[in-house]
């Protein structure tokens, strides 16, 4: 009996025991799973951790990364700020209307040539007119119509120039952006020349007729548009490179002449007189020669119609003559039958 209560008096202390060593169990586990976690959202070997990157760089380094880090978005708002960043990658294609006027037309025509060889562009098309006279006779004034292309980084030096050597009447210009045109072509480009290549290595291990025909036509078919995409491209670097001018040149008299100014009151009237001095005189001009050119027509007429009338005053004459002896004989007629 003695030895049973000592056995039931043991049991409280094994069953502390037993639940001490789960509690231990439970708390291991749930270490060695938050020891797992942590591994796994630690970076990988190799890359310090943020706190021993702050051990190594020390306290002041963080500030200097801020500081970098500020002063490394400063110059990428200022370059946002500029166009020309902006612009220096896109394809923009520029096109200028110029249409001038000048009282030197050789010495105008011979100056743009020049420059259009000095700034290494070229014309692509260029005309002429000679000085020649309209139905009235009057001169029509010489004036030249030229497709100049420039290279872009010379426009502006360019257009410059050929506005010194006249005066401008009219400039018009127009930018047109083809960069999502050039990127889509681009882009289909490189996907054939990966299609390209796959078939070659598919030739290589066909081992049917029928497959290497199919490939084949696939093959000329990526050639065919490869060269269509190509030559579109080499388009567009054309005119994105050289910018397109469409000159006009017109040759003017000094009295008519575009002002490039306003002109006072008395320059309005001065100009005016002139002008419509010159055109009375060109109009009696005009009227004398017409007269004299068409001598062989109104002389003959104007004879024939003096003809005409001398015909008429005779009859007329010679009918007042008979009809005055008629008058004078017919009461003498009378006076013998009485």
């Amino acid at each position: 009996m003695k030895i049973r209560s000592s056995n039931f008096l043991h049991l409280p202390v094994f069953f502390l025991a037993a639940a001490l060593a789960l509690t231990g169990c439970g708390a291991s586990s749930e270490k060695s799973v938050t020891v797992a976690e942590t591994a796994a959202a630690a970076p990988a070997a190799g890359s310090p951790s943020p706190e021993g990157a702050l051990e190594e760089n020390g306290s002041a380094d963080f500030g200097t990364a801020a500081d970098t880090s500020a002063g490394s978005e400063m110059p990428a708002q200022n370059e946002s700020s500029q166009p020309t960043p902006v612009q220096a990658g896109r394809k923009l294609i520029r096109t200028v209307w110029l249409d001038m006027e000048t009282t030197d037309f050789d010495s105008s025509i011979q100056s743009v040539h020049e420059k259009i060889s000095a700034l290494e562009g070229y014309t692509e098309q260029s005309e002429v007119t000679g000085s020649r006279l309209n139905y009235a006779g009057e001169p029509i004034l010489r004036h030249a119509s030229m497709t100049v292309r420039i290279p872009t980084k010379h426009l502006e030096a360019f257009l410059q120039a050929a506005q010194a050597s006249g005066n401008v009447v009219s400039q018009s210009e127009t930018t047109e952006d083809v960069t999502l045109q050039y990127s889509d072509v681009e882009s289909r480009k490189k996907s054939l020349e990966i299609e390209q290549e796959r078939i070659w290595a598919l030739l290589e291990k066909a081992e049917s007729l029928e497959s290497v025909i199919a490939l084949e036509e696939r093959l000329s078919e990526i050639r065919y548009e490869l060269e269509s995409l190509e030559a579109r491209l080499r388009l567009y670097n054309n005119q994105v490179e050289y910018s397109t001018v469409h000159l006009t040149l017109y040759e003017a008299d000094e009295s008519r002449l575009t002002p490039s100014k306003p002109l006072t009151a008395a320059q309005r009237i001065s100009r005016d007189f002139q002008n419509n001095l010159a055109s009375m005189g060109q109009l009696l001009l005009n009227l004398l020669i017409s007269i004299l050119t068409l001598a062989p027509f109104w002389v003959p007429a104007v004879l024939l119609i003096l003809l005409l009338i001398w015909l008429l005053r005779r009859k007329v004459g010679n009918a007042k003559c008979f009809f005055r002896k008629k008058k004078k004989s017919t009461p003498q007629e009378g006076e013998s039958n009485s």
